[in-house]
């Protein structure tokens, strides 16, 4: 198979069970949309400097654990398969891969939905809406050279104060590359490669979900420090 395709280096986050303390949320996604629920005193608040157990921080820092940690093994697999002229292909790596990064995949979907049922149950922070409102998006977007179609996806749903759906759209996210990995395992384990595109959706997929995650880490991070 003579297809080749650029694969982007994978991320990987490290992730203590119950606490984490440290300065605001220097992560890598969705991390410091807790600040965004609750009200002063209250449940998540703005620049709050240690994650509690079964926090909506907390969700977010293990959903996003197991999400980067299903990301590795994806870009393992997809370098196996753009390697595949060079050196082979080793169905048992391949197989092993693709167990691993369903595993934590599924534990991320798993996650995400408890966050979501977290954050529903929640108030939202007023003040922290307002800030996300009257952020200034513009400037930010070109100080730090950040892609403008994606940035403006992260944007809208900033913007509107619409936290809880950027879970919700990673979730679906994930939902979708769970899919592709069970179709790529049911034809790895028959010692046959699938199509290449599928390879390919997955890459995507997981690429720019990931990009969407980072540029509103980005975002909270500025709003938890004011």
């Amino acid at each position: 198979m003579k297809h080749k395709h650029q694969i982007f280096t994978g991320l990987l986050a490290a992730f203590t069970a119950i606490i984490f303390v440290g300065n605001v949320y220097p992560f890598i996604n969705f991390n410091g949309a807790g600040g965004g629920y609750g009200s002063s005193g209250q449940g998540e608040s703005p620049g709050i400097q240690a994650v509690e157990y079964q926090s909506i921080e907390y969700y977010i820092q293990a959903a996003g654990t197991y999400y980067l940690e299903a990301s590795s093994h994806i870009q393992t697999l997809l370098k196996l398969v753009e390697q595949q002229d060079l050196h082979g292909i080793d169905y048992s790596m391949l197989q092993s891969e693709i167990k691993r990064a369903l595993v934590s995949m599924q534990m991320a979907k798993d996650t995400y939905g408890q966050l979501i049922r977290k954050a529903e149950a929640t108030p939202y922070n007023e003040t922290v809406l307002l800030q996300l409102r009257d952020f200034d998006y513009e400037s930010f977007m070109e100080k730090n050279g950040l892609n403008p179609v994606l940035f403006n996806l992260a944007r809208q749903y900033l913007q509107n104060g619409d936290i809880t759906g950027m879970f919700k759209r990673t979730h679906a996210d994930v939902t979708v590359m769970i899919d592709l990995l069970v179709k790529i395992r049911d034809i790895v384990s028959q010692y046959s490669l699938p199509y290449i595109s599928l390879f390919r959706q997955l890459n995507e997929t997981q690429a720019l979900s990931s990009v969407f995650g980072s540029y509103v880490a980005r975002v909270f991070d500025i709003i938890n420090k004011k």
